[in-house]
């Protein structure tokens, strides 16, 4: 480095001291606050204590999130199972068609009974998905006890196996299929498909009282 001094030259060293003291100095600095600490700082505020803050608070929205993610899957779910035990109530309730029938099978005596005891007898085919079957249900069970101890009722699911004889004894080609049997076990009409509950009603009548029956061969498609 050179140096004027008035009109002479002097010669020295560099400084590098001065160098290296700025040099120090930089490195000694700390560093640049961000703007949400200098925030912090000037409403006195410890910046330590705001970041561990931020971070507690970061991590209590992670957990809450969790929790509210946990209890939508947990409604959810209890909403499906609650939609299940719907649908199973309603389809296995005393009051439900189809558990009806069952149960109206359940009790029909079988068919060797019922055609050597000296009674009229009803035989039933039925369908677990048949409508038709399923709205007769009440109504046929309400002529059940009507005319309990003087008719057979014979109720049997037309896609049970066991059943097959019969189907074909019988020409079961449509449910509801009613076979109306006399005392003597012959057959002496056949009710098909969602007939008025007072041609069979009427039927049985004729039945017990050993009557000509006033609706023979009746099937309902047959009126449209």
């Amino acid at each position: 480095m050179l140096l004027f001094v008035g009109a002479g030259l002097v010669v020295g060293r560099p400084r590098k001291a001065t160098t290296n003291r700025v040099c120090r100095v930089r490195m000694s600095e700390k560093p640049e606050l961000t703007v949400q600490e200098k925030m912090a700082k000037a409403l006195g505020r410890d910046v330590e204590e705001e970041k561990d803050q931020f971070k507690a608070d970061v991590q209590r929205v992670e957990i809450e999130g969790r929790v509210e993610m946990r209890q939508k899957i947990a409604k959810a779910f209890l909403g499906v199972v609650l939609g299940v035990a719907f649908y199973l109530g309603e389809k296995y309730t005393l009051g439900n068609p189809i558990t009806m029938l069952h149960g109206m099978e359940q009790l029909s005596p079988t068919y060797e009974v019922a055609v050597s005891n000296a009674k009229p007898t009803v035989l039933e085919f039925y369908a677990d998905w048949c409508e038709s079957c399923m709205k007769m249900a009440p109504k046929v069970s309400k002529l059940e006890t009507e005319f309990a101890g003087s008719v057979n009722f014979v109720v049997m699911n037309g896609e049970n196996p066991n059943y097959r004889e019969l189907l074909y004894k019988y020409r079961v080609d449509g449910v509801p299929h009613f076979a109306l049997l006399d005392a003597d076990g012959k057959l002496q009409t056949t009710l098909i498909g969602k007939i008025p509950v007072s041609v069979l009603e009427d039927d049985l009548n004729a039945l017990v009282k050993g009557e000509e029956l006033p609706y023979i061969g009746f099937d309902i498609e047959d009126m449209f």
